[in-house]
Formats: C-alpha cells, structure tokens, sequence
C-alpha cells in the first residue's frame, strides 16, 4: 500500500479489505486522528492501525463527535488475540454490554466500518450479539471466542463517504523501518564486540 507519511488523517487507498489479510495497513507518523473512506452496501473497509492509548481509546463516526458518514454505520476492533469489540457507531476503550470487555492494552489493532446489518463472522458463528444500538459489545456473540473469518449479510445500502475520527491511535511503524531498526541493532551489536 501506498503510505499517507507524516498524516494524521488517513484516505482509503483503492479499496480497503475487510478481513485482517487484506486490510489496509495505516502508516501515518505521529497520531492518527481520522480515517476517510466510502464504503458500499456490501463493502466492510479494515484497517491495521496501532492503539498507543488503550485507555483513551475512542473510534466514532458520529457527527456531534467529530465523525460523520453518509450511511448507517458499524465499527468494530480486532487484535490477533481475539480481544474483539463492536458497535454500531462508537467504540470505546470498555464495553458497555456488562461483557466487561477492554481495549487490554498498547498495539496493534484492526479497526472495521461496515453498513448497519452487516456484521462480522468467525467459524463459530457471529462475534458479536448486540442487543440496543447504543451499546460498545465485547465479543458475546456465539463466535466470539474465535477470529473473523468473514461478515453475514450485505447490510444496507452503502457506497457512501465515512470519516472515523480516532483517539488514542497511530499508525504502525512501516516494514522498511522495522528492518532498519533490526539491522540497526545488529549493527550495534557487532561493533561491542
């Protein structure tokens, strides 16, 4: 993917994926503040992003917030350890389900907008079992335990613009400098000797 450097608003390049394979991976320097995109109907747009706040987590798409889309929208949070949470509008750092969910800590996290209906599956079933539409779920679905593998329905018509205004993230370090740094340290490591 093509990096937005030194942002900290991030556009969908082409079109992001909608599972962790093939999500667009952010790599804005500094805080990442929002995301801009268009989603359609059956479209669910993922992100790699890096949550360096746990605690001040917040992700929305609501207008009086900062956010906005022009459809009906859910996000939801992903990381590799199936610490999974949803909403259809906010997320925040705690679940307000009494699922007692938390962003648990610092790293790297998949965050993911989809129409209203759409909703994300494992192979156990859906993650998620929202019962109001104000809710932050923690993964209380009957697939909650186990990671996405795909979303259950189309949902409602789509092809519209979001912005997701985020709190507490930043992009994640970009391969080539992660090789840098490695090398770096071995560099280092060779010359004490």
């Amino acid at each position: 993917m093509v990096a937005n450097v030194n942002a900290q608003t991030w556009n969908e390049t082409g079109d992001a994926g909608s599972l962790p394979a093939d999500a667009q991976v952010i790599t804005a320097g500094g805080a990442l503040t929002n995301i801009t995109g268009n989603a359609g109907g059956t479209d669910s747009d993922m992100y790699l992003l890096q949550v360096n706040d746990a605690a001040n987590f917040r992700a929305t798409t609501n207008e009086p917030d900062g956010g906005s889309a022009t459809f009906d929208t859910q996000l939801w949070l992903f990381d590799d350890a199936v610490n999974n949470q949803g909403f259809h509008s906010t997320l925040l750092s705690v679940a307000t389900d009494g699922s007692g969910q938390t962003v648990p800590g610092p790293g790297n996290y998949y965050v993911a907008i989809s129409t209203f209906g759409n909703d994300p599956l494992s192979a156990g079933g859906e993650i998620f079992n929202q019962v109001t539409f104000t809710e932050t779920s923690g993964p209380d679905g009957v697939g909650g335990g186990s990671p996405i593998i795909g979303w259950d329905t189309p949902g409602s018509n789509g092809g519209n613009a979001y912005n997701i205004l985020l709190t507490g993230t930043k992009g994640v370090p970009e391969p080539a400098t992660l090789g840098l740094l490695g090398l770096g340290a071995l560099a280092m490591i060779r010359r004490r000797r």
